[in-house]
């Protein structure tokens, strides 16, 4: 999921909460603290994106090094 869905879609926590790209982004590292990197914001070609499968693959028991 895009950082940009995250902000602007529909019933999502940035208009839930009205948070700034900045905000989210930073609630998105604490996660990634939190979690133990399961949740994570990977940037390539300088788009971010929440990439959450390793929380995914924990949780159901999947090895994703």
């Amino acid at each position: 999921m895009s950082v940009q869905e995250s902000l602007y879609g529909p019933q999502s926590p940035g208009q839930a909460f009205k948070l700034d790209e900045n905000a989210l982004v930073e609630y998105i590292e604490a996660l990634e603290d939190m979690t133990d990197g399961a949740i994570a914001l990977d940037e390539t070609a300088g788009l971010k994106h929440l990439d959450s499968m390793r929380l995914l693959a924990r949780y159901y028991g999947g090895n994703n090094s």
